[in-house]
């Protein structure tokens, strides 16, 4: 399978109606990127239209390396820079948490959701 704008994989999710979650990056590293499949594999157009949305913070790397399924379903933060999401989790209340860096060499951030 190829997703729409390349780039790689670094989480699966699945929906607790059977759909299917990648999000990883795309273009290399410049975004993050969602798609939602259908059961069958095949792309859920009702999700951003084809299946696909691309979240772009800024003009420098953004990179996802994690993914949790909020039961509303949605959650984005920006960091304000190009930012790397290295960890992320679902609290029990719902919230999320966010670990990662930001661009600058030793800048680190999270982030708590509220929802």
């Amino acid at each position: 399978m190829t997703l729409p704008g390349g780039g790689s994989l670094s989480a699966v999710l699945v929906q607790p109606d059977r759909k299917i979650i990648v999000a990883g990056n795309a273009m290399g590293s410049e975004m993050m990127t969602v798609t939602r499949l259908m059961p069958n594999g095949s792309p859920d157009t009702t999700f951003d239209g084809d299946g696909t949305a691309m979240i772009d913070f800024g003009s420098l790397a953004d990179l996802a390396g994690d993914a949790v399924l909020q039961p509303d379903g949605k959650a984005t933060v920006d960091f304000g820079v190009a930012a790397f999401g290295n960890a992320v989790a679902l609290l029990p209340n719902g919230r999320i948490v966010v670990a990662g860096q930001r661009t600058g060499g030793d800048d680190f951030a999270v982030a708590r959701l509220l929802g």
